[in-house]
């Protein structure tokens, strides 16, 4: 079996294998073949696809010659009739590739129709994405805003009096301009609320999580202070008329790539 790695478009600087993932197919016998300067936007040179055991090839070359092709984006050129495409389609609103490649003959799977859950999430790349986006947002977030958010500024209204630990509400609107909703979490800086990060995706159980992980491994590399909320100020040492509240629901053992059972455990 020969496997065909394409360059991506203008618009997109990912590369759907890396290196890594070369040398694991060429160690179970796949014949790996990569299009020149595939990888040069994600900082991956042609010579390090040929260390791993890729052979370097045209765009034409692959193909034609490959059996099974992998890209982020479906190529818009035509593809020979009995090739298989592995790609993200998103076939429910780009019915005309779809349709175009089952005109063409090619057997097509698309990555973001995989269903999302924890046994999927070696190849749920939505997920991927969602977790890349939540560190992300707030390592931008640090680095364009000066100061942290100021209290009051939010546009919630609320009853006066105070805010959950003992942070005054001003002017009817909620202290930091937080609304905490499912599949978000809160930021601290140290013991200070400081702002919120969500994200919206098909379930609380893989968002919060998602949100979660991200403001802790954030905190780690810009090292001032940012961080999820201190452990005693969660909301899961509450229990309102005896039922304890949930923080974040952390799915058991969810990375087919760790073993760990609680990913959350101490963050």
């Amino acid at each position: 079996m020969t496997i065909g790695v394409l360059k991506e478009g203008d618009s997109e600087n990912r590369v759907v294998l890396l290196p890594e993932h070369v040398a694991n197919l060429v160690k179970k016998e796949f014949q790996v073949h990569v299009e020149k300067g595939a990888g040069l936007a994600a900082f991956v040179s042609d010579g390090s696809y040929t260390e791993a055991g890729a052979t370097m090839q045209s765009r034409a070359e692959i193909l034609k010659g490959v059996d099974m092709i992998f890209s982020i984006n479906p190529p818009s050129e035509a593809i020979p009739k009995g090739k298989i495409l592995i790609s993200i389609l998103g076939p429910l609103s780009n019915k005309t590739v779809v349709d175009r490649l089952a005109k063409e003959g090619v057997t097509s799977y698309s990555l973001d129709m995989i269903p999302r859950s924890t046994r999927a999430q070696a190849v749920d790349v939505l997920s991927s994405m969602a977790t890349v986006a939540g560190y992300k947002s707030v390592l931008v977030a640090a680095g364009a805003i000066p100061t942290d958010v100021a209290p009051g500024c939010g546009g919630v209204s609320l009853d006066t009096g105070t805010l959950t630990f003992a942070q005054p509400v001003t002017n009817n609107r909620a202290g930091n301009g937080l609304q905490i909703f499912p599949g978000s979490v809160p930021i601290f800086r140290n013991d200070t609320l400081i702002g919120g990060i969500g994200v919206s995706g098909d379930g609380v159980d893989q968002d919060d999580m998602i949100a979660f992980l991200g403001v802790h491994n954030a905190g780690l590399a810009l090292a001032n202070g940012i961080g999820n909320a201190p452990p005693d100020r969660r909301a899961d040492n509450l229990t309102p008329q005896g039922t304890r509240l949930r923080y974040v629901q952390c799915p058991q053992a969810p990375f087919l790539s760790s073993e760990a059972d609680n990913v959350c455990d101490g963050k």
